[in-house]
C-alpha cells in the first residue's frame, strides 16, 4: 500500500523545485520509457511513498519475548527523517515522522542502534551562492534525537561546528569563514565512526556524542602526512576494526584508507590519486572481505553536479587493497582493476543530442555506491538514472546481460572494463539519492535492497537473478604452541540490535593441513577451532579450508605460523 503523507515541505531550493516541475509534470503526463533498460532482473515489490527522499539507514531492535522488530530510517529533503517499519521487508509501513528545526535542504541520517539514537545533518541552503540553489555548507550543526519511544522522537541536542556560529544570523554572515564569496559552512553528510564520534563532511568536523545531551565539537583536524582532513562521505570497515575510507573533498580525484582507532585522531594509511579518471571521489566503500574498494565519481563534482544530466554520469572506479586481483596490491599500495559505468545514456538512445546535454529527465550522476554485506555484488544509485546491480569480480566480458557502456567520444566517458552488469530498476520520473542492500540476518537480506527517491520516497526492490553465495571469512592464529593451529570461522559483518557483528559459524567441519599432514576440525559455538599437527618449533604455512554449504561458497586461507 501507497501512503502519501501531507507533510511540511517548506520551501525546497529552486532547483529541486524545477526538477519537481519537470519530472511530475501536469498529472495527466506520462513520464517516457527508457526502452529495454526500463526494469531489467529488477521489479519494485514494495513502497512507502514520500516527497524528499535522501539518505537512509537501518536498525534492528530486541524485544522482551526475544522476537526482532527492523526499521529504515529515511532522511527528507526540505524535514527531517521519517521512520519505517520493515519487519516484514516487503510491506514497509509508516510509524512517524520526525522534522528538523528550520529547513533541511540536504538531511544526511545515521543511528545508532544499541543507543537509540538518530544522528541528522542540518544543512540550509546557502542563498549567497549564485542563483541560491546548490546549497552544500549551509547553515550548521548535526541534531542527536532519542528514539527510544518509536512513536515520540525526542531531540537530544544540536551542537555547531564552529563554536559560536549561529544558524539563525543574517546572511552571508552566519557560520562563514571565507566571507561573502564563499559557500557557508555545514554538515553535508555526516558518518558515525564507533559508537561515540561522528565525523561530517564538507567540510569535516569531529563530534563526541558520548553524551548526547551535551555533545562535544572537537574541531577539524589535520592528518600526519594529509593534512587538514576534509571528507565528502565516510565509511568505516564493518570487518576491519578502526579503518575508513573516504572520498577527499575537491574536483582532485582522491580518495583515502584512514586509521580511526581513535576516532577523535585519524592517522593516515593511504591518500590515493586519480584525477585522470576520477574527478570527485564521492563515496569510498569496501567489498566485505576488504580485499578492494569501489570509488563512485560523481561526476562535475561540486562545479554544477546538481545539473550534470549527461548519462551515464560518473564511474565506479575498483581498486585492489589487498593483493587478490592484482599482485601486490595493498591499503598502502592500491591498484587499478577498472571501471564499471551504467549502461544507460538517457530515455531516448536514439536521439542525437549536442554533446554537453542528454536525453534524460534530470540529473544523472552516479550517487551512491554500497556492496552486500555478505556477498560480491554492488548496487548504485544514479540519481534520474536509477538504480543498477553489478558483478565487481572481473573484468568486463561482452555477451552479458547487457551491451556494458562504451566509450562516446561525444560524452567523454568509458568504456566500461571492470564489472558486469545484471539489472536495474528504472523509476521513471524518480531522482535516487540512496541505493542500499538489507543489512539483516533475514531471507529477504540475500536478493533485495531498498532505494530512498526524491518522488518516490522509500522502494522495495527485487533483483530477480541469483545471487552468489555468502562469504565466510578464516582467521589463523600466527602462534601455534606445542604445534597446535587454532583459529575462527565466521560471517562478514551484518547488522543487529547490537550493531555490527560479525556472528560465529559453528559445527562446521574445517580441513586444516601443513606439509604432509591434513586434519580435519569442528568449528564449536563461538567459531573457533584447532587441530594439533604436530608442528616442529620454526615456521610453517598453514592452509584451512572450509568447503561451504547452501548457503556458503568455499573459502580457503593460508599463512605462516610459528609453533
Amino acid at each position: 500500500m501507497q501512503v502519501l503523507r501531507n507533510r511540511q515541505l517548506l520551501l525546497l531550493p529552486a532547483a529541486l523545485l524545477l526538477g519537481a516541475q519537470i519530472l511530475i509534470g501536469p498529472a495527466s503526463a506520462q513520464i517516457p520509457s527508457s526502452g529495454a533498460y526500463s526494469h531489467h532482473n529488477a521489479h519494485s515489490e514494495g513502497n512507502v511513498a514520500n516527497i524528499g527522499g535522501n539518505a537512509m539507514d537501518y536498525f534492528e531492535r530486541r524485544l522482551p519475548d526475544g522476537t526482532f522488530k527492523r526499521y529504515a530510517v529515511a532522511a527528507t529533503h526540505g524535514n527531517g527523517f521519517d521512520i519505517v517499519d520493515i519487519t516484514d521487508p516487503l510491506s514497509p509501513s509508516h510509524v512517524t515522522s520526525y522534522a528538523t528545526p528550520g529547513l533541511n535542504y540536504h538531511p544526511w541520517v545515521q543511528v545508532n542502534g544499541p543507543r537509540n539514537i538518530v544522528a541528522i545533518s542540518i544543512e540550509e541552503p546557502a542563498t549567497n551562492v549564485p542563483n541560491g540553489s546548490v546549497a552544500h555548507g549551509g547553515s550548521n550543526g548535526v541534531e542527536f534525537v532519542d528514539i527510544t519511544d518509536l512513536s515520540k522522537p525526542v531531540q537530544l541536542s544540536l551542537v555547531s561546528e564552529i563554536p559560536g556560529c549561529s544558524s539563525l544570523g543574517p546572511l552571508p554572515v552566519r557560520c562563514s569563514r571565507l566571507g561573502a564569496s564563499s559557500a557557508l559552512r555545514g554538515p553535508h553528510t555526516i558518518r558515525m565512526i564507533g559508537p561515540n564520534h561522528i565525523y561530517t563532511t564538507l567540510p569535516t568536523f569531529i563530534i563526541d556524542y558520548t553524551d548526547p545531551t551535551a555533545p562535544v565539537n572537537l574541531g577539524e583536524k589535520s592528518v600526519p602526512g594529509m593534512g587538514l582532513l576534509c571528507g565528502h562521505e565516510f565509511a568505516p570497515d564493518h570487518n576491519i576494526a578502526g579503518r575508513t575510507y573516504v572520498g577527499i573533498c575537491g574536483n582532485v580525484g582522491k580518495w583515502a584508507i584512514l586509521d580511526t582507532s581513535d576516532p577523535a585522531n585519524p592517522q593516515l594509511i593511504h591518500e590515493h590519486r586519480d584525477l585522470g579518471d576520477v574527478e570527485y571521489a564521492h563515496e569510498v566503500f569496501p567489498a566485505p572481505d576488504s580485499s578492494f574498494v569501489g570509488v563512485g565519481d560523481f561526476r562535475a563534482g561540486m562545479a554544477g553536479g546538481q545539473s550534470y544530466s549527461r548519462c551515464p554520469g560518473g564511474g565506479v572506479h575498483f581498486y585492489d587493497i589487498s593483493g587478490k586481483y592484482i599482485e601486490g596490491a595493498s591499503p598502502t599500495n592500491p591498484q587499478k582493476m577498472g571501471t564499471w559505468f551504467a549502461p544507460f545514456t538517457g530515455v531516448s538512445e536514439e536521439t542525437p543530442v549536442p554533446p554537453t546535454t542528454s536525453p534524460n529527465w534530470g540529473p544523472c550522476n552516479l550517487h551512491s555506491v554500497l556492496f552486500h554485506p555478505e556477498r560480491l555484488m554492488v548496487v548504485v544509485g544514479l540519481y534520474a538514472g536509477g538504480s543498477w546491480v553489478l558483478d565487481p569480480t572481473a573484468a568486463t566480458v561482452p555477451g552479458g546481460e547487457y551491451e556494458e557502456y562504451s566509450e562516446s567520444p561525444a560524452r567523454g566517458l568509458g568504456p566500461t572494463t571492470w564489472g558486469n552488469t545484471k539489472g536495474n530498476y528504472l523509476a521513471e520520473g524518480d531522482m535516487v539519492n540512496a541505493a542500499q542492500w538489507l543489512p539483516f540476518d533475514i531471507p529477504a537480506a540475500k536478493d533485495h535492497y531498498y532505494t530512498n527517491g526524491l518522488f518516490r520516497g522509500l522502494d522495495v526492490i527485487h533483483y530477480e537473478l541469483e545471487m552468489p553465495k555468502k562469504l565466510s571469512r578464516i582467521r589463523i592464529d600466527a602462534s601455534a604452541p606445542g604445534g597446535v593451529v587454532s583459529g575462527v570461522l565466521d560471517r562478514y559483518a551484518i547488522l543487529t540490535h547490537e550493531g555490527w557483528v560479525n556472528k560465529p559459524l559453528d559445527g562446521k567441519t574445517l580441513e586444516i593441513r601443513s606439509g604432509g599432514t591434513t586434519l580435519l576440525a569442528i568449528t564449536a559455538a563461538d567459531g573457533s577451532f584447532s587441530a594439533n599437527l604436530g608442528l616442529s618449533g620454526g615456521s610453517h604455512e598453514v592452509t584451512v579450508t572450509w568447503a561451504g554449504d547452501d548457503d556458503f561458497g568455499t573459502s580457503s586461507l593460508t599463512r605462516q605460523v610459528s609453533a
